[in-house]
C-alpha cells in the first residue's frame, strides 16, 4: 500500500503549475514535491527526489523530441502521467498493457486528476514488487 505520494509537476505555464498543485495537494496523501517548466529539468529533479508520479505537459514531451514511452522508460520507477490540451491527438496503444502512459485532458476534474495519480501509482508499485531483486532484468533480455 502506498502511504504517501510525491509527485513532480512538468508545465510551461507558472499558473497550471500552481493550479495544479493546489488540486493535488488538497486530496489527502498527495504531496507535490517540485516543479520544473522543462522536460530536461524535470528529469533531472525526479532522479534527484524519486517521485511517485511526474505529471508532465504533452507538448513540452513532444517539443523535446521524445514520445511519453520513452520518457516512463527513462524514469527508473517514477510513474508517468501526461497531460495535454488535446488528449485525443495522444495515440493510445493498440493493446492495454501495464506500461501505458495515462494521458488526461487538462481540463479533467479534479477528483479524476487525483484518482489517476493515485492508480498510476499503485501499478507502478505492484509492477515493482513483482519485479523481484533490484537490478534483476526480465527474464529473456540482455
Amino acid at each position: 500500500m502506498i502511504d504517501a505520494l510525491d509527485v513532480l509537476i512538468a508545465d510551461e505555464s507558472p499558473a497550471l503549475r500552481r493550479v495544479l498543485r493546489l488540486l493535488l495537494e488538497r486530496d489527502g496523501g498527495i504531496r507535490v514535491v517540485g516543479d520544473s517548466a522543462d522536460l530536461g529539468c524535470a528529469l533531472d529533479r525526479c532522479r534527484a527526489l524519486q517521485p511517485t508520479v511526474l505529471l508532465a505537459d504533452g507538448d513540452l514531451i513532444r517539443r523535446a523530441g521524445e514520445t511519453p514511452a520513452e520518457v516512463q522508460d527513462r524514469l527508473h520507477g517514477t510513474a508517468l502521467v501526461v497531460l495535454s490540451l488535446y488528449p485525443d491527438a495522444h495515440p493510445a496503444p493498440e493493446a492495454p498493457s501495464a506500461t501505458a502512459v495515462p494521458v488526461l485532458a487538462k481540463d479533467s476534474a479534479p477528483e479524476r486528476l487525483a484518482a489517476t495519480v493515485r492508480a498510476v501509482a499503485a501499478r507502478a508499485q505492484r509492477g515493482r514488487e513483482g519485479d523481484g531483486a533490484a537490478g534483476d532484468a526480465p527474464a529473456g533480455t540482455d
